[in-house]
């Protein structure tokens, strides 16, 4: 089981990222949690060390904790949060650069679907890909941008897609297409 922690400056960004997540979530695979804001009514924007440390320890039983991070001094305050852990505990934790948004859904549909953590951090970390090609940016690449979709489904039935044929021995190409969230699946 591969969990995730969702740290981010903003609660309600948060929360708007684990009701999107939760979509696309198999509970067997993956668990979410979230750490974000502070505890102060008047500036509650901000990260806290301790929350991060607490949502670390909910996902305890996993065999690995992603954690997904907003912008730079939640980096700092997670790795706060890893000091404060138990040594075993803390080993598990894995920081992932990805964009929030769009890395936390790519990392919670690979991860229901019971890919590894290298998988996990591998869709993650490329999430942004779909939508750089949406908007015609290079990708450093000879190969044009053009992608020429043979199926288009939203994430929720593209992840039940991919769970499904997770058990057969099969090429699968994903491209997200940031436009409307979408998967593009060639089967080769």
């Amino acid at each position: 089981m591969i969990n995730i922690v969702i740290v981010s400056h903003s609660k309600h960004l948060a929360e708007g990222i684990e009701a999107l997540a939760n979509q696309m979530l198999n509970p067997t695979h993956c668990r979410l949690a979230i750490a974000a804001g502070v505890d102060d009514e008047a500036h509650p924007i901000g990260t806290d060390a301790v929350k991060i440390m607490t949502a670390i320890e909910s996902l305890a039983e996993a065999d690995a904790i992603i954690v997904m991070m907003d912008l730079g001094s939640a980096i700092l305050s997670t790795e706060t949060a890893i000091e404060l852990l138990d040594t075993e505990l803390a080993q598990k934790v894995t920081l992932c650069s990805a964009p929030l948004v769009e890395g936390t859904l790519a990392a919670v549909v690979a991860a229901s679907s019971g890919a590894s953590l290298e998988k996990v951090l591998e869709e993650a970390n490329h999430a942004l890909t779909p939508k750089k090609m949406q908007l015609g940016e290079n990708m450093g690449g000879s190969e044009p941008n053009d992608v020429t979709p043979s199926i288009q489904m939203h994430g929720k039935e593209a992840h039940w897609v991919v769970k499904t044929l997770m058990v057969y021995t099969l090429d699968l190409q994903r491209h997200w297409l940031s436009y409307c969230q979408n998967f593009v699946l060639t089967i080769n």
